[in-house]
């Protein structure tokens, strides 16, 4: 008895620390989601600038010497590139540090169901277990009590 009541002190703790670390895991996932939501509207912003950027530039006349020419497509390669720059640093995100903390977040997940498991068991086989004691103690109780009369009317024939 006392040791299915450890163990399923035991159990309980196990699932408390395996509920805080699935608890954890989320909030990690969470903020790396907003993290990658957060890259991919730089990605956007800068692509929108890019692409502003390069209408306004085709629509101005051509440039009149080759200094400006160099310039404007320094402009527009420097634009292109912080584009690909960022589209890279959010791919880099979703593929390394989001899908880390997702597949923690799914390994957290599961050894939280497989705590919750062990400790309904426990407590089936503790409930179990009360209600055999009780039992018991019912058939102990009812024994005493059929031995007390017994013994009564022992008492009273010898009178």
């Amino acid at each position: 008895m006392f040791q299915l009541h450890s163990l399923l002190n035991l159990r309980r703790d196990a699932e408390d620390t395996a509920r805080q670390t699935l608890d954890r895991a989320v909030a990690a996932r969470v903020r790396e989601e907003a993290e990658q939501a957060r890259l991919l509207e730089a990605w956007e912003a800068a692509r929108a600038i890019f692409k502003s950027e390069a209408a306004r530039l085709s629509a101005e006349p051509a440039p009149s010497n080759g200094a400006e020419a160099n310039s404007r497509e320094g402009y527009r390669l420097r634009l292109r590139a912080e584009v690909t720059r960022l589209a890279g640093i959010a791919e880099n995100h979703r593929n390394t540090v989001l899908a880390a903390a997702s597949a923690g977040e799914t390994g957290a997940r599961q050894a939280f169901e497989q705590a919750h498991r062990e400790r309904e068991a426990v407590e089936k086989l503790k409930q179990r277990s009360d209600a055999e004691d009780k039992k018991l103690a019912e058939r102990r109780a009812e024994d005493a009590a059929s031995d007390m009369a017994q013994a009564a009317f022992v008492r009273r024939k010898s009178e």
